[in-house]
């Protein structure tokens, strides 16, 4: 005689359902987990060469209070010079509401920093990016803005 307890294959087929939605609760965790210890995402490519370091104290006399500055060094302007200006001139005003935190400078260069292209300098007076001449214009107005965007709280 076999005695079975009424209601148990109920009981054993109504746990299906219980573990499938388990286990789909459980699936964004561990495959977010497992692409964040197995899978590296592609770099992302600054323009501009990232500085990290102050402002020499020989350039900063006559500095701007609370605002970027795209600076720009050199002695005597030529036809590159010129189209650095140009090529700044613009990007600022494609910053759109932004442009008024961003002012031009051109200064001697005093301090021995880079004459072939332009620096973007914080409100603290940190060099932050170089961009060397000859780099699309377009590229630089988006990481600048990308810049501008993320610091919004500073200058």
């Amino acid at each position: 005689m076999e005695y079975s307890i009424p209601g148990t294959e109920l009981r054993r087929r109504n746990l299906r359902p219980l573990w499938l939605i388990l286990l789909l609760a459980l699936a964004p965790v561990v495959a977010s987990t497992a692409l964040y210890f197995w899978w590296q995402p592609q770099t992302t490519h600054s323009v501009g060469t990232l500085l990290v370091q102050p402002l020499p104290v020989v350039q900063a006399q006559g500095w701007p209070q609370a605002r970027w500055v795209l600076l720009s060094v050199g002695q005597n302007c030529d036809a590159a010079c010129r189209q650095r200006h140009f090529a700044m001139q613009q990007i600022r005003t494609a910053q759109g509401e932004a442009a008024e935190r961003v002012q031009l400078l051109q200064q001697a260069n005093r301090s021995g920093l880079r004459e072939d292209g332009f620096y973007l300098v914080d409100p603290l007076r940190n060099l932050v990016l170089f961009y060397a001449d000859g780099i699309p214009p377009t590229a630089v107005i988006r990481e600048i803005g990308k810049v501008l965007k993320t610091n919004n709280g500073l200058g």
